[in-house]
């Protein structure tokens, strides 16, 4: 079975943390919001700042990117359901940037 894996990085007041608030509070019957790299709000920032190697921040928790996407894929497919989403604010403008430049 093919899966998708939806990655969203928004910028500040974009609606994102009502999309958090949602997913990370479904039962994962329609599309899995994985655990993985959250913080007290329901979102994936300590992923997304621990990708791009922005520690700036107090609250972000040290962890390799590449063991945290490992761990979301393990948990993916765990589910039969075909789509995971992961979402975040973009921290900065400089980690807007690079998603930006990522997404090219």
């Amino acid at each position: 079975m093919t899966r998708t894996l939806f990655f969203h990085v928004g910028p500040a007041k974009t609606g994102t943390s009502a999309v958090q608030y949602v997913l990370q509070r479904h039962d994962n019957s329609a599309v899995i919001y994985p655990k993985v790299g959250l913080w007290a709000d329901g979102s994936h920032h300590n992923l997304v700042l621990n990708y791009f190697g922005e520690y700036g921040r107090p609250e972000v928790v040290r962890e390799d990117p590449a063991e945290l996407l490992a761990r979301i894929g393990k948990e993916a497919r765990r589910s039969t359901r075909e789509s995971t989403a992961a979402t975040g604010n973009a921290a900065d403008a400089r980690t807007a940037a690079a998603v930006q430049q990522r997404d090219r």
